[in-house]
């Protein structure tokens, strides 16, 4: 069984035949169009939930808080003062 969730075809207008043959794909196959559909929505229980979206948010949180810890720590140029992460003050 495919794990398709979807067919790709690029928006642009150069690109107008690849979408109809997308089209036409989905019209003449009426399993590939039950596949895409069972696989989206299993796709979308699985891992679209509070708690995943939740945990994702607090990746992104920790990474740019990370981030800006390492930036902080870094050397910099010009007349700027280092600031230690750790302590916030001047060393």
């Amino acid at each position: 069984m495919s794990k398709a969730i979807g067919l790709y075809a690029p928006s642009q207008e150069a690109d107008r035949w690849r979408q109809i043959k997308a089209l036409d794909v989905l019209l003449k196959n009426e399993e590939l169009r039950r596949q895409i559909a069972e696989n989206g929505y299993n796709y979308v229980r699985s891992n679209l939930t509070w708690e995943k979206i939740s945990e994702q948010k607090d990746k992104i949180v920790q990474e740019v808080l990370n981030k800006r810890e390492k930036g902080s720590r870094q050397k910099r140029n010009g007349n700027i003062n280092i600031i230690s992460a750790k302590s916030g003050k001047d060393i």
